[in-house]
C-alpha cells in the first residue's frame, strides 16, 4: 500500500501534458517571487520620518500657480529640479522666490476640480526608502471650478528617491 502511494503522484506527472506542467511550475514562481506592493497609506509612527520644508515663508509672500494650457480635471504633479523648469511650470505673483537649486528641489502640484476645493495641509515623510508627499485638500459643493495648488522646497538630499504624490 505504502508503494502504491508513492507511484500515484510520479504516474500523475508523467502522464500529464508537459505544457501544462511549465505553466503550472511558472505560476508557482511568479506567486512565490512576488513581493507585498507598497501601501503609503501605512507609514505613520515608527515608520516614518517628517522631512523638512524650505522657503515656507517666501512663497507666502509671493503665492505661485502653476501653468498649464491643459483644462482636465483631476491631478496634475510636478518635481522641479532647476530655476529654468521652474519659471516655465510656475507663475508666481510679484515675482518668485529665489530658489538654490544646488541645494534644494520642488513638489509641486495642480489639482482641478469641478467645486470649490483648497489646501488643508501638506508634509512630505520618508517611508521604505520612499518619499511621500501627502496633500490634504478640502473639497467642498459651491458650484465653482477650482485649482488648487500645492508646492513644497526640500532638500536635494532627497532627489533619487522614489516620490509618490498622495492628494487626499
Amino acid at each position: 500500500m505504502f508503494s502504491k502511494l508513492f507511484k500515484l503522484p510520479t504516474l500523475l506527472i508523467m502522464k500529464t501534458n508537459p505544457k501544462n506542467l511549465f505553466v503550472a511550475l511558472l505560476v508557482g514562481v511568479v506567486f512565490i517571487s512576488c513581493e507585498p506592493s507598497f501601501n503609503p497609506e501605512n507609514c505613520s509612527g515608527e515608520d516614518s520620518l517628517l522631512i523638512e520644508t524650505f522657503y515656507n515663508e517666501e512663497f507666502q509672500q509671493f503665492p505661485c500657480a502653476i501653468q498649464l494650457d491643459d483644462e482636465s480635471f483631476g491631478i496634475r504633479n510636478f518635481i522641479i529640479k532647476s530655476q529654468e523648469e521652474f519659471e516655465n511650470i510656475m507663475s508666481c505673483n510679484a515675482g518668485s522666490p529665489v530658489i538654490d537649486f544646488n541645494e534644494y528641489f520642488v513638489l509641486a502640484g495642480r489639482f482641478r476640480y469641478k467645486d470649490s476645493a483648497s489646501l488643508q495641509s501638506q508634509s512630505v515623510i520618508i517611508c521604505d526608502n520612499r518619499l511621500v508627499y501627502n496633500i490634504e485638500i478640502q473639497k467642498s459643493i459651491l458650484n465653482s471650478i477650482t485649482n488648487t495648488f500645492y508646492y513644497l522646497v526640500i532638500s536635494r538630499e532627497y532627489i533619487n528617491y522614489e516620490i509618490i504624490f498622495m492628494v487626499n
